[in-house]
């Protein structure tokens, strides 16, 4: 863990920070997360939620921020970072507890259900696919390794942290990077979809 007090003094400049995750920098991770942890805890309490809510409900927001800074489309003067992303987890435990379930995490189940068919399949064949391992190859390298680790050698993100197989030293950083990645396979996914089911495969 990256001492915080050094995070204070680094990341106090809006500016600075801003562009350190739109880069997905593993210690403006750490430092944003850390701001508003308290917070959305408390939120998460008074709404009635369990506590094993937050890691999801952190991971959600975090990535919604980051991609409306990385579109170019983040305010400073509006709000700060922190307090964009307090707003989002606000909105998101609101709708865990309507739903017991994440907006973000029900997309991703109902856009990545094909290529998770897909993996299964190879799973159950004790090979990986031709299909799973051109889209893995197109992917490259991080993301590739991400989801190779993640969804076909089954390691969790604890081991994956914890056994140092990728570079990154949290958890926090390593979803947020995956998730990205996921994102991208989903718009491959489209197209190796219609390539599968022409037979070309």
């Amino acid at each position: 863990m990256l001492n915080f007090k050094l995070l204070l003094n680094k990341y106090n400049d809006t500016d600075i920070l801003i562009e350190a995750l739109r880069l997905e920098k593993t210690s403006a991770i750490e430092y944003i997360l850390k701001k508003v942890e308290k917070n959305c805890d408390y939120y998460i309490k008074k709404i009635g939620l369990s506590d094993e809510s937050l890691p999801d409900v952190l991971h959600d927001g975090l990535i919604l921020l980051i991609d409306k800074i990385q579109l170019g489309k983040f305010d400073s003067s509006q709000a700060s970072p922190q307090t964009y992303l307090f707003g989002i987890c606000k909105n998101l435990i609101l709708n865990m507890s309507r739903s017991k379930k994440s907006i973000k995490a029900i997309e991703l189940e109902e856009s990545m259900q094909w290529f998770e068919d897909e993996i299964n399949l190879s799973i159950h064949f004790k090979e990986t696919s031709l299909l799973v391992q051109q889209m893995l190859n197109d992917l490259g390298m991080p993301c590739s390794q991400l989801i190779q680790f993640k969804y076909i050698d089954g390691y969790s993100d604890i081991e994956q942290v914890e056994q140092k197989l990728t570079h990154f030293s949290n958890l926090d950083s390593l979803r947020v990077s995956r998730s990205q990645c996921m994102k991208k396979l989903v718009t491959m996914s489209l197209k190796y979809k219609s390539i599968y089911e022409n037979g070309r495969y």
